[in-house]
């Protein structure tokens, strides 16, 4: 272990062919593939709070679920993987290499850390409105709404389901994606359409505002 050089995502631009590398962050994407003697592989996206990476995992990279302290092996090709480690806090041990004169980057072993030491907040970017803000508007929407509405809304938004919604970015790219992202990106929805419904109270049109 000695020999691995702990790196983010900005550190590995730095690194040479050959060097081993771990690294700790959230995959925001994986994407199964297969080579040409059909064995699968996955190319995979790494981001952290400098940036992201892409990286390849080929078929006998190791899946490990480490998230009580003990590593326990998984195998890819169970019906919740890879998608369990999706949108998760990962760590990763790495190789880099060259092709075609492009720098490269494999991962060999990739870990799924426990949330509550390694929360997601703290590999990419956060919303910039506060998310107390935020959790308070969207409860005083969901309080506006009429009782069976609200009821529903309520025992929807709750729980586990509720910290997952808190939590997730709306996106992989381009709007929202970040930390709180879903959360902003709805309340902003929710306006713009309560809007929109307001705009047309007086055309004779029967508008449903909760």
């Amino acid at each position: 272990m000695s020999d691995m050089v702990p790196a983010t995502t900005s550190q590995l631009r730095g690194l040479v062919p050959g060097e081993r590398f771990k690294i700790m962050g959230v995959l925001q994407q994986i994407k199964s593939r297969s080579d040409k003697n059909k064995r699968p592989f996955w190319e995979v996206v790494l981001v952290d709070s400098e940036g992201s990476v892409e990286a390849k995992v080929w078929s006998d990279g190791k899946w490990w679920d480490a998230r009580a302290g003990e590593r326990l092996p998984m195998e890819p090709s169970s019906p919740e993987m890879p998608g369990a480690f999706l949108n998760v806090p990962v760590g990763a041990i790495g190789t880099v290499s060259e092709f075609r004169g492009r720098q490269q980057f494999q991962f060999s072993e990739l870990f799924l850390l426990d949330p509550e030491k390694f929360p997601i907040g703290g590999f990419i970017q956060s919303s910039p409105v506060p998310v107390e803000e935020m959790e308070d508007e969207f409860r005083s929407m969901i309080e506006s709404c009429r009782p069976e509405v609200r009821g529903f809304l309520e025992k929807v938004f709750q729980g586990e389901t509720w910290k997952k919604f808190r939590e997730m970015p709306a996106a992989v790219t381009h709007h929202h994606a970040y930390v709180h992202g879903l959360l902003e990106h709805t309340l902003a929805v929710t306006r713009s359409a309560r809007a929109l419904a307001r705009s047309y109270n007086g055309s004779g049109v029967d508008i449903d505002l909760d």
